[in-house]
């Protein structure tokens, strides 16, 4: 005897289909968990081995990944589950970790990868799933993927190789937000073919740091490029650049002219000359550019620069003026002198020492002679301002 009326039927098998949904069906939150690496000492350090966790069993799609590396040797591991989906990456502890690939397998990250210590280096191809911050990681190869990542930390190159940046390749489209800490110094070392932006808010953006045989001219994949106060690029050149042009649109913004927003490297091993053209230079404010030549001489050519009325100082006062051409200077037009300043005259006053009425009287000519009619230079627009009375 059936004990379920057809009337209760439905109902049952409604109650019964919601309950397979929030088990199975509320997006893996259900099965979703926090791995903590736990890999034994002189045995396998692949991730696909579920006895490297805790609790054991090996990542699953949704999980969270941390590695506490407190010692050296704790947090050297191998990526061997192509595709896999993490939420997140974190290294603690008082050293840096390092995550190799021997296959460039993907990983999709929905979350932030953050490390404790800079010098932490990511090997596997990161898929971006969402818009995330990496801090203090080295990334190998980077897949925009149509979203947004924001770079930060500490970067300055040594002997540890403790940097920041991407060591290999960086394709699609997306916005990468270069928000090291300030002089701290970010690497980019492959051919990249992303588009999108690239914001350099603060930090100094070196091109070629860990690769040298990687082209300069195409670091910024075809993406527009937006130099902030805070922010530099150095470009690294030898004689395989002569003649190259950098197509990308660089915007500069600099609050300050006394530090430089680009600085232009000659490294020809041939004492050769090298020349680049900047047509894509947009200035949003005067700034300043620098270059440093060891071998051979650099010639940087700023034709078809967009100034919006701004100016370049290149070099501290102008000094490697010689190295840039086709770019607004600047040092502008010096001030002129006027032939017919007449002599100032010598007021006599009773009531004031003559030497005092001396300085006084000469002082004041001569302010009033630089207001009338001779005209000021602004050091921006470098256009002459009448200031002559009508």
């Amino acid at each position: 005897m059936n004990i379920l009326s057809k009337k209760m039927r439905p109902v049952f098998f409604c109650a019964a289909l919601f309950s397979s949904f929030m088990l199975f069906g509320s997006g893996g939150e259900v099965s979703a968990a926090t791995k903590t690496w736990a890999g034994t000492e002189g045995g396998s350090t692949t991730w696909s081995n579920a006895n490297n966790w805790s609790p054991v069993g090996a990542p699953l799609d949704g999980d969270s990944i941390v590695f506490d590396c407190a010692l050296a040797a704790d947090c050297a591991s191998i990526f061997d589950i192509p595709g896999l989906t993490v939420s997140s990456v974190n290294f603690t502890g008082a050293f840096p970790g390092q995550v190799l690939n021997t296959t460039d397998a993907p990983v999709v990250v929905n979350g932030d990868i953050s490390s404790v210590n800079p010098g932490t280096v990511f090997q596997a191809t990161v898929v971006l799933g969402a818009d995330i911050t990496v801090n203090n990681v080295v990334l190998v190869n980077l897949d925009l993927n149509t979203h947004n990542i924001t770079l930060t930390g500490k970067g300055v190159l040594n002997g540890t190789d403790r940097w920041v940046g991407v060591a290999g390749y960086i394709i699609g489209d997306g916005t990468i937000n270069i928000s090291v800490d300030v002089d701290q110094e970010f690497y980019l070392a492959g051919e990249n073919y992303y588009s999108g932006i690239t914001n350099v808010n603060s930090g100094k953006f070196v091109s070629n740091g860990q690769n040298p045989s990687a082209k300069t001219i195409n670091m910024f994949g075809v993406s527009d490029v937006n130099v902030g106060p805070l922010g530099k690029v150095t470009f690294t050149f030898d004689e395989t650049d002569n003649n190259l042009s950098f197509l990308n649109i660089i915007r500069f913004n600099r609050t300050n002219i006394a530090l430089n927003q680009l600085l232009a490297v000659n490294a020809s091993t041939n004492n050769s000359l090298v020349t680049v053209l900047f047509p894509g230079v947009v200035l949003n404010s005067d700034t300043r550019f620098d270059v440093e030549v060891s071998e051979g001489a650099l010639s940087i050519n700023l034709n078809g620069v967009t100034d919006n009325n701004y100016c370049i100082e290149y070099g501290e006062d102008n000094l490697q003026a010689s190295y840039f051409i086709n770019g607004p200077d600047c040092d502008g037009i010096p001030e002129e002198p006027n032939p017919e300043e007449p002599e100032p005259p010598v007021v006599k006053n009773p009531s004031v020492p003559k030497t005092g009425a001396v300085v006084s009287a000469v002082v004041g000519a001569a302010t009033l002679a630089g207001l009338s009619g001779v005209g000021l230079y602004t050091r921006r627009n470098k256009s002459k301002i009448d200031t002559s009375e009508k």
